[in-house]
């Protein structure tokens, strides 16, 4: 052994010393730093709480956490898809500043996270993952000094190995946990006991065909033979059933950090679910519709006293909040989010979605991915539905399924191919601006820019509202060009783009969640 006026050498300590609780000395944050709490519920809709009405809902552990703490109405995600979201909740930055534009890619190496500042000022890290694409091979463990991925595990098996490595965390160092539970990802599963065992089977055939059938799952996100709109109502019934476990998991996780849940305590998802709307079943991340957009958010501290906040949150306001409460500097950086206690908040949030990663999914302009096959999808015009995919043309008129060649007329072909030029695979992406009485909608069209219409809060099916209130229509408009100037992707008025994407090597974790084919 070294003498005792030598110090233990890096290499020989790590042999010594592993775990959590035997780490290098750090100095402790300033007396009374809090314990930091971090929840995220992958998928969970911020329409299927207790909290906000929903009557079928059994979430009593959020309903009481929601009670106590601050609700957050009209909170957005920046990006409908797990990793981007996850990256701009660590980052304090929306995509721009961060990097990663798809589920399963890597953030940029130089952004600093909250969890290394917070490492840095003396708390104990640790990040229990039950997803693939929310761990460090994405960036996203940077500053944590334990990190763990399990393989979509219940609910209650994350938190209970939460707890297991924050009980060796000596008892005077404050504690930054973030727990990331995947119950509500698509296929839902009712569990023995539940009372709805027994009562979605039309769900549970579906949720086998998405296990057995990995190339067609896109049949299920597009209602291809109506079985998804059929089971809509089980489905709905078994989707309940995840989100009350994951509440259980969380009333579970509560009571066994006993005193460090009496600090500060956030509770979000990384976006919400498609359950039938803008045509897209039991997915996300190809469009921006509310029901992916939307997300739950709950801070809970000692400071703050117990309200609803219903003006425009973003998920990458959440790091410059912690950061603001426990009294340490904020992140600086390109595209960052702002602290929601303050009063430079924006009157509008920016999201947009990500790209439609199936090649079937024909209802938007661009699907499939960029190293495999992908479609340009015309609009339906003389009786024909054009797609002009890379190993040929089909009209899903006649041929939904994209199987059998068809000829389609030399203006049509030469229209198409000169749309696909302008949108590379991966990149047509739907860009929104939202408050929390309108949204600007920009759908990406043939020419290359984006036709944009105002809708209502809540009716995206509604009329374009433009001509009847100018003025919304114009605030919302340069907001959303100064928003999405710089990104990586095609921005409003602009036919800039970038074929950066997802690695072949990806596809391994993509396809067991169901993103690619």
């Amino acid at each position: 052994m070294p003498s005792p006026s030598r110090p233990i050498l890096p290499a020989l300590w790590a042999t010594l010393c592993s775990g959590v609780a035997c780490t290098p000395s750090r100095p402790l944050p300033a007396h009374g730093s809090p314990d930091i709490i971090l929840v995220t519920i992958d998928t969970l809709r911020a329409d299927r709480l207790g909290y906000v009405g929903h009557p079928a809902a059994r979430t009593p552990h959020l309903d009481a956490l929601a009670q106590t703490g601050r609700v957050y109405t009209q909170a957005t995600t920046p990006l409908t898809r797990t990793t981007p979201a996850l990256a701009s909740l660590l980052t304090g930055r929306d995509p721009r500043g961060h990097g990663s534009w798809e589920v399963g890619a890597e953030i940029d190496r130089t952004v600093p996270l909250l969890s290394e500042r917070l490492h840095d000022a003396g708390w104990a890290t640790i990040a229990v993952s039950g997803s693939p694409v929310a761990s460090p091979k994405q960036g996203l463990g940077r500053g944590f000094e334990t990190f763990r991925v399990l393989d979509d595990p219940p609910a209650s098996e994350a938190v209970a190995l939460a707890l297991d490595l924050v009980a060796e965390v000596e008892s005077r160092r404050p504690v930054f946990l973030w727990v990331h539970m995947t119950d509500p990802h698509f296929p839902y599963r009712v569990r023995p006991g539940d009372p709805a065992a027994g009562q979605t089977r039309l769900c549970d055939a579906l949720g086998r065909r998405f296990s057995n059938r990995p190339r067609q799952r896109w049949r299920i996100f597009a209602n291809q033979d109506g079985a998804s709109a059929a089971a809509l109502e089980q489905c709905q019934r078994a989707y309940d059933t995840e989100v009350t476990a994951a509440d259980a998991a969380i009333g579970q996780l509560l009571a066994g950090l006993d005193s460090r849940a009496s600090g500060l305590v956030v509770m979000t998802s990384d976006h919400g679910e498609n359950q039938g709307e803008g045509g897209l079943w039991y997915e996300h991340g190809p469009d921006a519709h509310d029901a992916t957009l939307r997300i739950p958010l709950i801070i809970r501290s000692p400071e703050l006293a117990q309200s609803a906040d219903n003006d425009p949150a973003r998920i990458q306001d959440i790091t410059p909040t912690i950061l603001s409460q426990v009294g340490l500097p904020p992140l600086d950086g390109v595209a960052m989010g702002t602290d929601l206690l303050s009063n430079q908040r924006p009157e509008a949030a920016i999201g947009l979605s990500a790209s439609a990663l199936h090649a079937g999914l024909t209802n938007y302009l661009r699907s499939g991915r960029a190293h495999k096959r992908h479609c340009l999808n015309g609009p339906p015009e003389d009786g024909q539905a054009i797609s002009l995919c890379s190993d040929g043309a089909f009209d899903r008129t006649l041929d939904p399924t994209l199987q059998t060649p068809a000829s389609p007329t030399e203006a049509t072909t030469r229209s198409l191919t000169e749309a696909a030029e302008k949108w590379p695979p991966e990149q047509a992406r739907q860009w929104v601006a939202r408050t929390p009485t309108w949204k600007l909608i920009a759908d990406p069209s043939l020419t290359g820019q984006f036709d944009l219409r105002l809708v209502p809060v809540g009716d995206e099916d509604a009329p374009d509202q433009s001509s009847a209130h100018p003025e919304v229509r114009a605030s919302l408009e340069a907001t959303l060009r100064h928003n999405s100037a710089g990104a990586g992707v095609p921005s409003p008025g602009s036919t800039t783009t970038s074929t950066d994407g997802l690695s072949p090597e990806d596809d391994a974790a993509l396809k067991t969640l169901g993103y690619i084919e």
